[in-house]
């Protein structure tokens, strides 16, 4: 299964089997600009994989 970090808020994301994607819907807006998300998922052997990005959102 997967986990998203969203500004340092750990998310329990859905895990879509067909497609291989994790998806998740904030039920707050977000109020500030930049953001840093971290994706993390374990591949079958159970070792955890991380990915941190840093997004930027303009109106």
């Amino acid at each position: 299964m997967g986990k998203i970090i969203q500004d340092g808020i750990g998310h329990k994301p859905t895990f879509d089997r067909k497609t291989y994607t994790l998806s998740l819907q904030l039920n707050e807006s977000l109020k500030e600009r930049f953001h840093v998300v971290t994706f993390g998922a374990a591949n079958k052997a159970g070792k955890i994989k991380r990915e941190t990005r840093i997004f930027y959102i303009s109106d």
